[in-house]
C-alpha cells in the first residue's frame, strides 16, 4: 500500500497531537509513504510553531526536526504540477 500523508498528517508522527496512534499504525502498514516537497517546509514550520505556543521546548523541537529530516530519505516525494 502507498500511503500519502500531507504535512498535517506527517507532523502527527513527531508532535503529540490528536491522531498519532492511527497515523503511526497506517505508516507501519504501508509499504511506502509519500508526500509532496512542500511538506518538508510545512512540518518544519509546525515544529517551530509548537515552540512559539509552548507545545514543545526548543531542544525537543530540534530533536523532532532531526528525526523528521532523518526519515525524509525514506519518503517518496510526489511531484505536483499545474494545469
Amino acid at each position: 500500500m502507498l500511503l500519502y500523508l500531507d504535512a498535517s498528517a506527517r507532523v502527527k508522527r513527531y508532535l503529540s497531537e490528536p491522531g498519532p496512534p492511527e497515523t503511526n499504525r497506517a505508516v507501519a502498514d504501508a509499504k511506502v509513504t509519500a508526500t509532496t516537497i512542500i511538506s518538508r517546509v510545512e512540518v518544519s514550520a509546525a515544529l517551530a510553531k509548537a515552540v512559539r505556543v509552548g507545545a514543545a521546548d526548543r531542544e525537543e523541537a530540534r530533536s523532532l526536526r532531526d528525526a523528521f529530516q532523518s526519515d525524509w530519505a525514506d519518503v517518496f516525494n510526489l511531484t505536483v504540477s499545474g494545469p
